[in-house]
């Protein structure tokens, strides 16, 4: 979705870039920043699997023309607590009516999410909101020092299965994503192979606000470098499965 909406006071008036434009260019001179000590010190620890998988990504990417570099970004330790408790605070405000009124009408996940939202205190709020300040302001220092993409992997590991959601449906969730939600940064997740049980990886694709067309340019490419080697694995993995 782009383009103002009169719905939302909160959707932008400027306007939609063609997103399709750089689609095809060489990524030669891009550059690539990859928060590896995040990476490495995340409270969901990250899977060998995942990291082997992402560092060969990373080396498509440079086999490609990219540059890469990593970078240190203190304020994204937090980020993951933080926007859940910023999610939680409003939509607990939005449904408090209907919680109160209903609360049989909710799915079970939903109203204990909900129910939690409705216990921060003011302080609390105001120091997500502060972070979310600071977290704006790194970024934008990232982007105007000459960072194009910002790349990560797209989860922990490998994705849950119907399962896991079902088992524990308010369980903590990853941090791979939430910073971007927090600084409301555009931001991509695209196959990376396969990991056990042949369920798949991903690679997560970063920019700064209205640059999506650098995201599809970079993700374009990298899927164009990998899909026949994806496929090879996926085919095998499906043959081999069916002769168990």
């Amino acid at each position: 979705m782009a383009a103002y909406d009169p719905k939302d006071l909160n959707s932008s008036r400027q306007e939609v870039p063609d997103f399709q434009r750089l689609i095809g260019h060489s990524l030669s001179g891009l550059r690539i920043g990859v928060p590896r000590r995040f990476i490495e010190t995340s409270v969901h620890p990250y899977e060998e699997e995942c990291l082997a998988a992402f560092d060969r990504a990373l080396k498509q990417l440079c086999d490609l023309g990219a540059v890469v570099h990593e970078f240190d970004m203190p304020v994204l330790a937090d980020t993951a607590d933080l926007t859940t408790r910023i999610l939680r605070a409003e939509a607990a405000l939005v449904h408090k009516k209907a919680l109160a009124e209903s609360p049989e009408k909710f799915d079970v996940s939903l109203r204990e999410q909900l129910l939690i939202g409705t216990r921060y205190t003011d302080g609390e709020l105001r120091e997500a909101e502060a972070a979310r300040a600071a977290l704006k302001r790194a970024y934008a220092e990232l982007f105007a020092n000459g960072t194009h993409i910002i790349a990560s992997p797209g989860r922990e590991g490998i994705a849950d299965t119907m399962e896991m959601l079902m088992t524990n449906p308010i369980r903590r969730r990853g941090s791979t994503t939430r910073m971007y939600n927090l600084a409301g940064l555009p931001a991509l997740v695209m196959p990376m192979g396969f990991g056990r049980d042949a369920m798949p990886l991903g690679i997560q694709f970063a920019s700064a606000p209205f640059a999506e067309d650098r995201i599809y340019q970079v993700a374009a490419a990298y899927e164009d470098a990998t899909s026949a080697f994806i496929d090879g694995v996926r085919a095998a993995r499906s043959y081999v499965g069916s002769c168990s």
